[in-house]
């Protein structure tokens, strides 16, 4: 059972954001990767909204595993390893009516491919592939990238926290 690290709601990322029944909220499962090749950390840049993120997103697949492999796949075109347990957050999305429990792990590249498949809705978004250098300045990229809505402030302060449990419990594996 992977370890429950944090919750976030649009109130805990906007002053202006209502307490809402989240209680109605539909349950969602997601997967998220810190992928690493040497030192550099990939991260997904959404232009349309001004923020950075880790790739994967949501699995309907029995092993969340699995799903996250197959995110990856269609996101960056990448074969991956799947290396360690970050731990596991809960999100709720207002604009989606979303319970979203998102498990993030380290994940190591394997190969990588020019070719990807992201969605129409990620081609819409504005989605990119961006390499930094370390975890450092990854998590500086996050940080410093300023979401236009609350969705996009909940998945920056979401992948921030995962970067900086990364950083400080886990050894990423070079090589």
């Amino acid at each position: 059972m992977m370890k429950l690290l944090f919750t976030l709601k649009s109130t805990d990322v906007s002053q202006t954001a209502k307490k809402l029944n989240y209680k109605t909220y539909k349950s969602r499962k997601a997967a998220r990767a810190i992928i690493y090749d040497g030192s550099r950390i990939a991260l997904i840049h959404v232009s349309a909204h001004k923020y950075y993120m880790l790739p994967g997103g949501g699995i309907d697949d029995n092993s969340i595993k699995q799903g996250l492999k197959r995110e990856v796949r269609e996101e960056l075109g990448a074969e991956v390893e799947i290396k360690d347990e970050i731990g596991k957050a809960i999100l709720y999305f207002d604009r989606w009516a979303t319970k979203q429990t998102d498990y993030c792990y380290i994940v190591k590249l394997i190969s990588m491919s020019s070719i990807n498949n992201i969605s129409a809705f990620e081609k819409e978004e504005g989605h990119e592939i961006f390499w930094a250098d370390d975890i450092e300045h990854a998590i500086r990229v996050v940080k410093s990238s300023n979401p236009s809505g609350d969705d996009g402030k909940i998945v920056r302060m979401r992948d921030l926290l995962f970067l900086q449990e990364a950083k400080k419990t886990h050894k990423l594996y070079a090589g």
